[in-house]
Protein backbone atom coordinates (compact mmCIF):
# COMPACT_ATOMS: atom_id res chain seq x y z
CA UNK A 1 0.00 0.00 0.00
CA UNK A 2 1.45 3.70 -0.70
CA UNK A 3 2.38 6.07 2.05
CA UNK A 4 -0.66 8.72 1.70
CA UNK A 5 2.19 11.53 1.33
CA UNK A 6 3.69 9.35 -1.23
CA UNK A 7 0.60 9.43 -3.23
CA UNK A 8 -0.58 12.72 -2.68
CA UNK A 9 2.98 13.29 -4.45
CA UNK A 10 2.02 11.39 -7.45
CA UNK A 11 -1.31 11.95 -7.70
CA UNK A 12 -0.58 16.25 -8.29
CA UNK A 13 1.13 17.20 -11.40
CA UNK A 14 4.27 15.97 -9.94
CA UNK A 15 7.47 15.72 -12.27
CA UNK A 16 10.13 12.47 -11.36
CA UNK A 17 13.07 11.52 -13.32
CA UNK A 18 13.45 8.28 -14.28
CA UNK A 19 16.79 6.95 -14.21
CA UNK A 20 17.31 3.38 -16.70
CA UNK A 21 20.35 1.95 -17.87
CA UNK A 22 21.67 2.23 -21.20
CA UNK A 23 22.77 -0.16 -23.34
CA UNK A 24 26.67 0.12 -22.37
CA UNK A 25 25.93 -0.03 -19.06
CA UNK A 26 25.97 4.06 -18.23
CA UNK A 27 22.88 5.77 -16.92
CA UNK A 28 20.37 7.52 -18.27
CA UNK A 29 17.81 9.77 -16.09
CA UNK A 30 14.85 11.67 -18.00
CA UNK A 31 11.77 13.70 -16.55
CA UNK A 32 8.53 12.17 -16.57
CA UNK A 33 5.05 12.55 -15.68
CA UNK A 34 4.08 10.07 -12.82
CA UNK A 35 0.59 8.93 -10.84
CA UNK A 36 -1.02 6.31 -9.26
CA UNK A 37 -3.13 3.45 -10.54
CA UNK A 38 -4.40 1.77 -7.96
CA UNK A 39 -1.42 1.06 -5.58
CA UNK A 40 1.32 1.01 -8.57
CA UNK A 41 3.30 4.17 -9.52
CA UNK A 42 2.74 4.56 -13.18
CA UNK A 43 4.50 7.23 -15.58
CA UNK A 44 4.04 8.12 -19.39
CA UNK A 45 6.09 7.32 -22.00
CA UNK A 46 5.72 6.13 -25.48
CA UNK A 47 6.81 2.55 -26.35
CA UNK A 48 9.96 3.63 -29.32
CA UNK A 49 11.55 6.10 -26.91
CA UNK A 50 14.98 5.54 -24.96
CA UNK A 51 13.20 5.22 -21.35
CA UNK A 52 10.79 2.20 -22.77
CA UNK A 53 13.73 0.14 -24.73
CA UNK A 54 15.77 0.41 -21.87
CA UNK A 55 13.26 -1.09 -19.28
CA UNK A 56 12.54 -3.28 -22.04
CA UNK A 57 15.99 -4.70 -22.02
CA UNK A 58 16.92 -4.18 -18.20
CA UNK A 59 14.39 -3.67 -16.04
CA UNK A 60 16.45 -1.79 -13.42
CA UNK A 61 15.30 1.56 -12.31
CA UNK A 62 15.28 4.51 -9.90
CA UNK A 63 12.80 6.97 -9.60
CA UNK A 64 13.06 10.70 -8.39
CA UNK A 65 9.92 12.21 -7.31
CA UNK A 66 10.07 16.55 -7.53
CA UNK A 67 6.45 17.67 -5.80
CA UNK A 68 4.97 20.00 -7.89
CA UNK A 69 5.37 22.76 -5.26
CA UNK A 70 8.78 22.98 -5.71
CA UNK A 71 10.41 24.88 -8.45
CA UNK A 72 13.08 23.27 -10.19
CA UNK A 73 14.51 23.54 -13.60
CA UNK A 74 15.26 20.34 -15.57
CA UNK A 75 18.59 19.99 -16.54
CA UNK A 76 20.22 17.15 -18.17
CA UNK A 77 23.96 16.59 -18.48
CA UNK A 78 24.82 13.01 -19.44
CA UNK A 79 28.52 11.85 -19.30
CA UNK A 80 31.01 10.67 -16.29
CA UNK A 81 31.32 12.36 -12.57
CA UNK A 82 34.76 13.45 -11.82
CA UNK A 83 36.14 14.83 -8.58
CA UNK A 84 36.55 18.43 -8.10
CA UNK A 85 38.23 18.69 -4.31
CA UNK A 86 41.56 17.72 -5.68
CA UNK A 87 43.63 20.87 -5.20
CA UNK A 88 41.03 22.77 -5.02
CA UNK A 89 39.03 24.62 -2.37
CA UNK A 90 35.67 22.25 -1.14
CA UNK A 91 32.35 24.06 -0.53
CA UNK A 92 32.21 25.53 2.67
CA UNK A 93 35.96 26.33 3.08
CA UNK A 94 37.01 29.78 3.31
Amino acid sequence: MLDPDVRRVLDGTSIAHLATVLPDGSPHSTPVYVGTQGDRIIFFTGPGMRKARNLRRDPRLALSIAPVDISVRARRRPGPGRRLDRGRRRLGDH
